[in-house]
């Protein structure tokens, strides 16, 4: 179903990769792990990202983050 990525370099950020068949096939497993696990997923449709999952804590973080580089 999903498959690891390691980051390229020192400033990415590991991510799932995971296909939109997929993602409609385990939703709310996914979801649960984003959400409870802190895992980050990356969408992919025709082997061409197209979307970005995680949890709402981190969202909420990175909101926050923006806001104080305001």
């Amino acid at each position: 179903m999903c498959k690891e990525q390691p980051p390229p370099n020192a400033t990415s950020i590991a991510a799932t990769e995971i296909k939109a068949t997929d993602l409609r096939t385990h939703t709310r497993n996914v979801l649960e792990r984003a959400r409870f696990q802190g895992e980050r997923f990356v969408v992919y449709t025709y082997r061409q990202p197209m979307a970005v999952l995680i949890g709402v804590d981190e969202y909420q973080r990175l909101v926050a983050l923006s806001r104080e580089g305001k």
